[in-house]
């Protein structure tokens, strides 16, 4: 064997960091190894499916085969027939194989004269018949590839308007809805030119595709020959067109019931929030065992709800338990564990990626996508998050599928019963 760099590094002796480090390596290697495995043999595994067979089940499968080698070789005969002739279609290209799978030439040469006659006249008689069976079937095949693709474009464009009114919701949520007179006023508020210019074109968005407005089409443009419009140009044309709103009565309405009930609009509201949870959580009854005792606790909690007017969106009575809430501690051995972060519509799962401090982490967001299903989105959806609003810590989650894109949570009952009493409580 040749002593090159890697087999003398073999044999240098490891310092004790290196070997922790690799040890902690392969851990990390053989825990993903372990998962899919599990998903991939679920059913040859312990308690699975076909773990202890039958004899029933071993005779009806004693036929199928070991190994994947015959659709191997189908795959490379593909391949190749496709290598040599591109324009053959798919129907054509089955047929030679099929015909040199089943050695058809062998038995047809096998065949006494007047027997091979018969078949290659029945095989000539047939074959128009099959040929336009075989294209009317293409032709079923394209139309219903058609309808499936446009499908999926409509459900693609639905989904991109609603994330595009969600942005904008979002964006008139937390900066208001702007009027003639806080115009100037918004603007001076923000720093950069093209943050100015993205503010001023999520508010023309707004008027258009929320509000429906009826001004002139030509104000909503951003750009007039490929040439973008300057900020100059798109104020002067949001104020055409609150000039042309102001006419009806009910954008000054909707402008003050959003500025209204607007939350967290600024950093000292949020950390006025923070702090009020802060002085709450002082005195969180403890957590008793007493029926009783539990008993006048979910009456006091619905008797609380029923003055915010809050009744409707928390749990049944029969359903309310107390909890012993205190702010979550974080240190960075939290790092890479999942917690549940409590919003004001609902509470959402993440990822820490980053312990800034003990009072803020970064969180990586999964997004749901059944009752106790949860998946990575396409685009990483990372925030900033201060430890106050978070319910969890230390979850517990499984993959779902082999390819480890769906992850399962099994602690979902807990978390809705915790951000239940916490949004009656906090928000």
């Amino acid at each position: 064997m040749q002593e090159d760099e890697v087999y003398v590094s073999l044999f240098v002796p490891l310092t004790d960091e290196i070997q922790k480090f690799t040890q902690e390596c392969l851990q990390i290697i053989c825990f993903h190894v372990l998962q899919l495995v599990n998903c991939q043999l679920m059913d040859q595994l312990p308690n699975g499916l076909y773990f202890n067979a039958t004899d029933t089940v071993r005779n009806e499968t004693q036929s199928c085969p070991t190994t994947n080698r015959l659709g191997e070789k189908d795959f490379s005969d593909l391949d190749r027939e496709v290598n040599r002739a591109p324009q053959r279609n798919t129907s054509n290209i089955s047929g030679i194989i099929c015909f040199r799978n089943n050695n058809a030439w062998k038995f047809y040469r096998n065949m006494n004269p007047e027997k091979r006659k018969l078949c290659l006249k029945r095989a000539l008689r047939l074959a128009p018949k099959r040929y336009s069976k075989n294209k009317a079937h293409r032709k079923q095949l394209k139309k219903k590839r058609y309808q499936f693709i446009m499908e999926k474009k409509s459900k693609r464009q639905e989904a991109d308007n609603k994330k595009q009114i969600l942005e904008i919701s979002e964006h008139v949520k937390e900066n208001g809805l702007w009027n003639s007179k806080t115009i100037k006023q918004n603007i001076q508020s923000i720093d950069s030119t093209n943050a100015k210019i993205k503010s001023v074109k999520q508010q023309l968005k707004y008027h258009q595709t929320i509000l429906h407005s009826k001004a002139d089409k030509t104000l909503f443009l951003y750009s007039v020959n490929g040439k973008p419009h300057s900020l100059e140009q798109l104020i002067q044309n949001l104020n055409q067109v609150i000039t042309f709103e102001t006419n009806n009565e009910e954008l000054e309405e909707i402008s003050s019931s959003i500025n209204a009930n607007t939350k967290f609009r600024c950093e000292s509201q949020r950390k006025l929030l923070i702090n009020n949870i802060i002085e709450k959580t002082k005195s969180v009854p403890k957590k008793v065992n007493s029926s009783s005792a539990n008993q006048q606790v979910a009456r006091k909690i619905v008797k609380k709800a029923e003055k915010r007017k809050m009744l409707a969106t928390s749990v049944p009575n029969k359903h309310l338990k107390t909890f012993n809430y205190l702010p979550v501690e974080i240190s960075s051995d939290d790092k890479d564990s999942f917690v549940a972060i409590a919003y004001e519509d609902r509470w959402y799962l993440g990822q820490i990626t980053h312990v800034i401090d003990k009072s803020s982490v970064t969180v990586s967001f999964m997004k749901q996508v059944g009752h106790d299903l949860f998946k990575w989105p396409s685009k990483p959806e990372t925030k900033c998050v201060e430890t106050i609003f978070i319910l969890i810590k230390e979850l517990s989650i499984e993959p779902k599928d082999s390819g480890l894109r769906i992850w399962k949570l099994s602690s979902l009952d807990t978390i809705e019963e915790k951000y239940n009493y916490y949004k009656l409580n906090y928000f």
